[in-house]
């Protein structure tokens, strides 16, 4: 309104073509009746869409300051569409925000180039873009970015979270890969387990690409894997006695499939047992510090330091899916696991090994 007692105030311009204003808007008048405040939204002067709010409501509104979607009335109608909000916030020191923490671990069916990783948080109804982050280069075709994107935005709520793997030249960029779907806000929290996303190829790139994602910190674990002994386990020929050790990977598909993707994300081992000429047996546990991640393996490979050609003879294995390995730490106890043969010539006699399994690097009783 115009007059004695009016106050009237402006934003900066909006920018990006999205219009978003940082800094507020501090209205003062003298108390009195009937007062009301007209919020416009314009452009070069010329009024686009209003909203005229009861200052009695205002008040009101500022006692319990909250983000708020208010509807507009177009005032251009033609530029204008019917569901044009303002999302604005009446009072409080500091406007409610929004964080998420996307930690992006790794990728895998990439290109073999310098990639980077960009998040976009939008709004999940009209995919309106809010903010971006991104990733430190890294080199394809399995990338380990090991970046955390942060991405903040005043709490509107109904978020969904998209993301651009792009190739990273000095000077021009290209989209190799999308989010096949978005995820949305429900599914940030939703699970302590880090998540493969798909990803749909763009311009020309080879399909099957995934990122893997994780919202949570508690997603970071320590395993440990305890080995025992193996039986039923022998020298090769014409040796009277083998140096046998256990290494153990964690991977990112199962190893005795050779089309999936082997890529190794922690190993360690034991000790070597030197000369054994009977059942071996181990003290030392292995440790192995990594992601939760769904759809990865513990592959636990029991290999002699003697071996025929240059390198340690691989013996025997078997591969657990990690989900099953997580289950079984609590009470940790020691378990017969039966043993596939690297080299079925050996004489071997119902070759396995016997493990326990533990999480935070202890607490795995010996037997």
């Amino acid at each position: 309104r115009t007059g004695p007692g009016a106050s009237r105030a402006t934003t900066g311009a909006g920018e990006r073509g999205v219009l978003t204003w940082a800094e507020p808007v501090l209205l003062g008048a003298r108390a009195g009746a009937a007062l009301f405040v007209r919020a416009r939204v314009c452009e070069g002067g010329v009024a686009l869409a209003e909203r005229v709010f009861a200052a009695d409501k205002i008040l009101e509104m500022q006692r319990k300051p909250r983000l708020l979607s208010l509807p507009l009335r177009p005032v251009e109608g033609e530029r204008v569409s019917r569901d044009a909000a303002l999302i604005a916030q009446w009072g409080g020191e500091d406007m409610a925000c929004f964080k998420l923490v996307t930690h992006v671990i790794r990728g895998q069916g990439l290109p073999e180039d310098s990639l980077v990783v960009e998040l976009q948080l939008r709004k999940a109804d009209t995919r309106l873009l809010l903010v971006t982050g991104r990733t430190a280069a890294r080199i394809g075709p399995k990338p380990f970015f090991s970046s955390d994107v942060v991405l903040e935005w005043p709490d509107e709520g109904d978020f969904s979270l998209e993301g651009t793997v792009y190739l990273s030249r000095m000077f021009a960029e290209e989209a190799v890969g999308e989010f096949v779907a978005p995820i949305l806000q429900p599914e940030f929290r939703r699970s302590e387990w880090a998540r493969r996303v798909r990803l749909r190829p763009l311009n020309g790139a080879p399909g099957g690409g995934e990122l893997t994602l994780a919202f949570v910190e508690k997603s970071i674990f320590s395993l440990t894997v305890r080995p025992t002994t193996a039986v039923g386990l022998a020298c090769r020929e014409g040796a009277s006695s083998f140096d046998p050790y256990v290494t153990v990977r964690l991977m990112a598909g199962n190893p005795h499939d050779h089309t999936k993707d082997t890529v190794v994300l922690a190993s360690g081992q034991t000790e070597t047992v030197a000369r054994c000429t009977a059942d071996p047996v181990w003290r030392e546990p292995v440790i192995i510090e990594a992601w939760r991640e769904v759809g990865l393996f513990v592959h636990v490979l029991v290999c002699s330091a003697g071996g025929l050609f240059a390198g340690p003879d691989e013996v025997a294995d078997v591969v657990l899916p990690l989900k099953q390995v997580m289950g079984m730490e609590k009470p940790a106890m020691e378990r017969r696991y039966p043993l596939r043969l690297r080299y079925p010539s050996r004489r071997h006699e119902d070759p396995a090994i016997f493990l326990a399994f533990g999480e935070e690097g202890g607490s795995v009783p010996a037997t």
